[in-house]
């Protein structure tokens, strides 16, 4: 870690940000928190979804150019 330049250091602690904006996001906007599936298969393809819509997300995000925030997204989407 004392080796590492500060751009590097910057660079880091950035995707750090992101992976927290994008957790904020699957709980709060996805509501992918409450889970009340019991069978394996039935949470697994609920967090594939989950996954799925913030992957959407993110690529829409980023083919506009970061122009608009995560509300303004999903309310254009429903």
């Amino acid at each position: 870690m004392e080796d590492m330049e500060a751009s590097e250091i910057l660079k880091i602690n950035e995707g750090r940000c992101e992976i927290e904006e994008s957790l904020r996001i699957l709980k709060s906007t996805f509501k992918s928190r409450s889970i009340y599936h019991r069978k394996n298969t039935r949470i697994t393809a609920h967090f594939a979804i989950c996954f799925t819509s913030l992957l959407i997300y993110r690529l829409l995000e980023k083919k506009s150019d970061s122009k608009y925030n995560t509300d303004e997204i999903i309310n254009q989407l429903r």
